[in-house]
């Protein structure tokens, strides 16, 4: 799996979904669309740690300003992504959020990071079309069409 390829769209889609955010919050309290999006760089950044070993405590659900997301987008946890695809075919232990222990190929905590940003994009999506905002478009097969991202 090119992974490169992978966390470039992760990046571009969050990075869309934050402007989205951005545009939407000069006309409807945003609090809610931040907390979703705040917990998409947060859980890349725990399964950083787990990756890395790092014993960090990180909130799973922060409450972040938009500025404290774009700085984290840009920042911390695009760069962790990157890190952890260089571990791409070790192996992490860890424990999760419950206290159980668990291993995980490093490749499979990475596509899982992606799939689970996908996951919160589409209810952030969901909660701006409720304020009748229109979201952007964030398929990977919009993101392919990018010629230049590629």
């Amino acid at each position: 799996m090119n992974f490169k390829r992978q966390i470039a769209y992760n990046f571009w889609a969050n990075k869309r979904i934050l402007e989205a955010i951005g545009a939407s919050s000069k006309t409807m309290k945003d609090e809610e669309l931040l907390t979703h999006f705040g917990h998409i760089l947060h859980a890349q950044i725990i399964w950083y740690n787990r990756v890395l070993e790092v014993d960090e405590k990180v909130d799973a659900w922060p409450n972040l300003t938009f500025q404290e997301c774009q700085n984290k987008l840009f920042g911390k946890a695009s760069i962790d992504l990157n890190n952890m695809a260089q571990k791409a075919s070790q192996l992490c232990s860890y424990t999760n959020s419950k206290g159980l222990s668990f291993e995980s190929k490093v490749s499979d905590i990475i596509q899982h990071v992606i799939i689970h940003g996908q996951h919160h994009r589409a209810q952030i999506a969901l909660l701006l079309r409720q304020k009748e905002v229109s979201p952007p478009a964030t398929d990977f097969i919009v993101f392919t069409r990018q010629k230049d991202l590629q």
